[in-house]
Parts: C-alpha cells; sequence; structure tokens
C-alpha cells in the first residue's frame, strides 16, 4: 500500500505485481480446495476478505491520469475470482466443508456467525465491482473517443480534478486520494480482524466445549504471502537502488525512475568523461564521448 501510494510509477507497477501473484496463486489454490471440500465458510470468509483488501488500492488507481491496463486487468481477474469464492462459501453450509471433519459445536459456531461475515464482506464487495465497472468503462469511452489522436488533443471523460498524475509533483488532490484509498484499506484490515475473525473468536470461547485451532499455524495461506512480500521488497529494492530509468524529454540529465546507485554512478562516470549509452530496453553500457571542443566528457 505504501509503495502504491507513495511511490513512482516503476514502484506502483512493482507493488501490484506482488499483490497479482499472491492473489492470483491464492484465488486458485482456495477454489481448488473448495470444490475438494476441504475449507469451511470461516476460513474461506477471510480468504476472501484479505482479496477484498485491494479495493483501498483500487481507489488510488481508478484516480490515475491513464490507469495502467495490466493493473486494470489485475482487479477485473480478482473480482471474478472473488466473485466465484463468494458464491460458494454462502452457497450451502455443508458444500465447502463436505469432507472436513467438523464437530458439530464448531459447525453451529460457523452457521450461527455467517449473517455478521456476509454484513462485513458485502460492503467491500459492492465498492470494488462499482470502481471495476468505473474504470473499464472509462478506458472504453476514452479509448474511442482518442483514437489515431496525438496525446496533446486527447479529451477524457473523467475531469482533471478527479485524476493525478504520478510523474507529477505532490498535490492536495493526490494526497486526498491517497488518504482516501488508505482509508479503505485500513477499514477493510479493522473489519477483518476485529469483525470477522474477532467476532468468531469471542463466539467459540463462550462454548463449553474446547476447541484447537490452526489458524496461527504455518500453512499455504501464510507461507505464500511470506514470499511474495519477500520478492517484492526485493523487486522494489531494485528499483530504488540500481533501475537505470528512462531521460525525460527536454532534460538529458535527468531521469524518471533512476535508482539512487544507478544515478550516483552515472554521474561519477560523466564526471570521469563516460556515459551511459542505452543499447536496448533494459541494457545500458559505458562509452567514451568527446565534446565539441576537444575536451572529453558528455552528460547525457
Amino acid at each position: 500500500m505504501l509503495l502504491y501510494a507513495l511511490g513512482d510509477y516503476n514502484l506502483g507497477t512493482a507493488a501490484v505485481a506482488q499483490l497479482g501473484i499472491l492473489n492470483i496463486v491464492l484465488h486458485i489454490i482456495n477454489i481448488i480446495y473448495t470444490f475438494k471440500g476441504l475449507l469451511d465458510q470461516y476460513i474461506l470468509a477471510i480468504l476472501v476478505m484479505q482479496a477484498l483488501l485491494t479495493t483501498g488500492l483500487q481507489v488510488i488507481h481508478v484516480c490515475k491520469f491513464e490507469p495502467d491496463k495490466h493493473q486494470r486487468g489485475f482487479y477485473l481477474v480478482n473480482l471474478l475470482f472473488t466473485t466465484i469464492e463468494i458464491a460458494v462459501a454462502f452457497r450451502s453450509s455443508t458444500f465447502v466443508d463436505r469432507n472436513e471433519d467438523i464437530c458439530s459445536g464448531l459447525q453451529d459456531a460457523i452457521v450461527t456467525t455467517e449473517r455478521e461475515r456476509i454484513k462485513c464482506i458485502t460492503p467491500f464487495y459492492a465498492l470494488c465491482s462499482v470502481l471495476v465497472v468505473f474504470d473499464f468503462t472509462v478506458a472504453i469511452i476514452d479509448r474511442r473517443r482518442n483514437k489515431n489522436l496525438e496525446f496533446r488533443k486527447r479529451r477524457y471523460i473523467r475531469p482533471r480534478w478527479l485524476t493525478w498524475m504520478v510523474t507529477k509533483p505532490w498535490s492536495l488532490k493526490r494526497v486526498l486520494f491517497c488518504l482516501s484509498g488508505s482509508i479503505v484499506w485500513i477499514l477493510s484490515v479493522i473489519v477483518l480482524e476485529v469483525f470477522i475473525i474477532g467476532e468468531f473468536h469471542r463466539y467459540v470461547d463462550g462454548l463449553s466445549a474446547g476447541f484447537y485451532s490452526l489458524e496461527n499455524e504455518w500453512s499455504y495461506g501464510q507461507s505464500i504471502p511470506f514470499a511474495v512480500a519477500l520478492s517484492g521488497i526485493l523487486f522494489s529494492l531494485r528499483s530504488w537502488v540500481i533501475q537505470p530509468g528512462r531521460p525525460l524529454k527536454g532534460k538529458p540529465d535527468v531521469r524518471y525512475g533512476e535508482g539512487w546507485l544507478h544515478s550516483a554512478a552515472r554521474n561519477w562516470l560523466n564526471a570521469k568523461g563516460v556515459s551511459f549509452v542505452t543499447v536496448s530496453n533494459n541494457q545500458v553500457v559505458p562509452t567514451r564521448n568527446t565534446r565539441m571542443d576537444g575536451g572529453e566528457g558528455l552528460l547525457i
């Protein structure tokens, strides 16, 4: 969330890449376990709400100027998987756990707290659905209106006060958009931890029989997020440190999204009379340049 709200384009893409790998893999595993009858409504509801934690980032996404189409596709896929899981989770109290050996007391607790879980999930699922429909509708309309038009002549259906650009300096509206997304994310975490997990545990604690829970032990629900988060941190560090970036038009000595170590190395080589020449999208090679006055070195 922090990378998505505060980072540049590269860091925003890195954040969504983490979410994409994590959520899609978890969705696939959830559906496999569900149709094998190896989950229960309570656990599946937690996993559904976990997928809806991306709604806060989605609020920030739809307010971007020309949001990335790959990120738009991720939110659509996430919504489709979530819809399937919700339909299955609340279809029947004996479908998702038909092959699980659940005692009657725990089964009663799952059924009794079902209404509370539905009330908690519905607002975030509705908001996610509205944002996806809005995002795709705006993208389709803008694409048709601006087909074969130059960038300066393009017209957009959204007013400028409703959008922000990641390449521009921070402004009040960008702060408000990121703050709104952060509030939605914080609310979704509170709802998950307090009103879904907490409510169920309060009900179970009131029962006379003791129950043993595997919630806090490591399984695919914990190991996959940990591995993806670790890889995402490493990818983000790469962006911060050695990302080459791309030159800005009219500012040859400035590169957008350049890592600080790459920038320091480029400036040091320029001082030594060596410059970076791009030979492909991802590779750069050092070359020695000569000024028109005969001196060595050329800042690019």
